[in-house]
């Protein structure tokens, strides 16, 4: 987003870090509107900005493979929720949410808040509410969307929807819709969990699987 990138700037020069240093960091405070979460949050900024959950003195990113593990980790419920408000997601049925970046008021877009509290464990071992971590995926998914728009990259915005819905309905489900997908992609399905397979390739590697977003064919999944 212009203002983390602008919050960041300033903050170099108020430092007088060369624009060289790419080890510098920036925290920027973010803070939810509309709903009383039971965590802090606050943007750390390099090269690029990565959100990260406070929770005591831990301060935790979570990777597109730990949203993943967790949602999968999770009761067969919860797992099909995700699943089909990421569905919804995807045909652009978004719940628009308010947040703050310092002292600034954004709207994002992104799935809707659970309905009830429900505390998950992340891979740190930090417990938080569900809704926490719904915030987490839609600052995540705002950005995505953000950046589509500022570079003008069609459907830039759903790689990360498609990379969630096939990758937990495989592995939660075992259905052939997902397993085709994953097949043609070349993810390595043939390793025995989502964890031996997420770590078996390079990250990179990954994001450019799920890059070509035209090969997804989301009317199977509805």
């Amino acid at each position: 987003m212009k203002r983390i990138d602008k919050l960041h700037k300033e903050n170099r020069s108020v430092y007088g870090i060369e624009m060289s240093n790419n080890d510098f960091s920036s925290f920027i405070n973010v803070e939810p509107v509309d709903i009383s979460l039971t965590q802090k949050f606050i943007i750390r900024k390099q090269e690029k900005a990565k959100l990260l959950l406070v929770s005591g003195k831990q301060r935790v990113y979570l990777s597109d493979n730990d949203i993943i593990s967790t949602i999968l980790d999770m009761e067969k419920n919860c797992i099909d929720w995700f699943l089909n408000s990421f569905i919804k997601l995807y045909n652009d049925e978004f719940e628009v949410f308010n947040f703050k970046l310092e002292d600034k008021l954004y709207k994002g877009i992104g799935i809707s808040y659970y309905q009830s509290q429900r505390e998950i464990s992340l891979f740190s071992d930090t417990k938080i509410d569900i809704n926490d971590f719904i915030f987490i995926l839609n600052f995540i998914f705002s950005k995505d969307k953000q950046w589509e728009n500022d570079t003008s990259q069609e459907n830039f915005g759903k790689r990360t929807i498609i990379k969630y819905i096939t990758l937990i309905d495989y592995y939660s489900n075992q259905f052939e819709r997902s397993k085709n997908y994953l097949k043609k992609i070349g993810y390595p399905i043939c390793k025995p969990n989502f964890v031996t397979a997420s770590k078996s390739i390079p990250a990179s590697k990954i994001k450019n699987m799920f890059s070509d977003v035209s090969s997804f064919d989301i009317s199977k999944y509805l």
